[in-house]
């Protein structure tokens, strides 16, 4: 007995079909999920950047209005309208808290400022802010630290 033989392919793109479709059906959610959470992803770590950027711009805010408030963040003699400082950027509201970290007796200011955005701590800053020199009216800012806070 001889064994037999197919004929013509007739049937066999039936089965490549079959198979296609049963490859296609798994990988396909597979990467409708990675997309999803590729897009979660995204805006997630757009929120989180808009909270760093909004904290480091009223850091930054402070500092600059710690340098023209000259009484602000004494010990001696404090007549500081504010106790914080706060900024809205991009629609994002962060306030920045100061508090006196130096020693009574210095004459520079030395703070420490932590900035939250919803409640949340995002930046903390020690900063110095030095005498202002006599011939040109500037007040330099030495920052000791700045820490981002996740």
């Amino acid at each position: 007995m001889t064994p037999r033989r197919c004929r013509g392919e007739s049937g066999v793109s039936l089965v490549l079909a079959l198979g296609f479709l049963a490859l296609f059906s798994i990988f396909i959610p597979k990467l409708l999920e990675l997309g999803a959470t590729d897009l979660l992803d995204t805006s997630r770590l757009h929120e989180q950047r808009a909270a760093i950027y909004a904290a480091d711009g009223a850091t930054d805010g402070a500092i600059q209005y710690l340098r023209s408030h000259t009484n602000c963040g004494r010990v001696i003699n404090p007549s500081c309208p504010i106790s914080q400082f706060e900024a809205t950027i991009n629609g994002v509201n962060a306030v920045t808290t100061f508090t006196f970290s130096g020693r009574p007796i210095d004459y520079d200011r030395t703070l420490d400022l932590t900035t939250s955005v919803a409640g949340v701590p995002r930046v903390r800053a020690h900063v110095i802010i030095r005498d202002a020199t006599p011939t040109t009216g500037d007040v330099p800012v030495d920052v000791q630290s700045w820490t981002y806070l996740r």
